[in-house]
């Protein structure tokens, strides 16, 4: 007979397995995205992320890597690639110097992008602090574009 020592140790574990299991699944999970490399690219980013925040580091030194190799990318991919940074990680000071810097020129597709999102039916149906990034993102942009100012690596 199983005691009920035996079976609290046994949901335990299976808890875990599930929260590992489900945290696996998250890490690995970019929707809507079709290019391996994008995808590739936005998994490394997002490990790198969840790793800095458990051991310390800087999660954005691999934002930059990940962008460089976004280069020789169609326009869409980068975009992409761009747009899933923006929306799914705050992106303050340093970092988001960095991301504009990664932009380089792309930063007046990527603003155009952002407005057709804010258009669009899935606009209403992202989460608050979504939707708020991408108001920020696109205020931020339009400043770039107005002082003519397009810094690429």
């Amino acid at each position: 007979m199983i005691s009920h020592r035996m079976l609290r140790i046994g949901f335990i574990v299976i808890l875990g397995v599930i929260v590992f299991v489900s945290s696996v699944w998250y890490l690995l999970r970019v929707p809507g995205i079709s290019n391996p490399d994008v995808i590739h690219a936005l998994r490394a980013v997002r490990i790198a992320y969840y790793q800095s925040k458990v051991a310390g580091g800087y999660w954005n030194d691999e934002m930059v890597n990940q962008g460089k190799k976004m280069a020789h990318l169609p326009l869409q991919d980068r975009l992409d690639f761009y747009r899933t940074i923006l929306v799914e990680y705050d992106l303050e000071t340093e970092t988001a110097i960095l991301f504009v810097e990664l932009l380089g020129t792309d930063s007046a597709a990527l603003r155009t992008d952002l407005l057709h999102i804010k258009s669009s039916e899935s606009y209403g149906k992202m989460q608050e602090t979504e939707r708020k990034r991408i108001e920020a993102w696109l205020e931020y942009l339009k400043r770039l574009q107005a002082i003519g100012t397009a810094p690429a690596y």
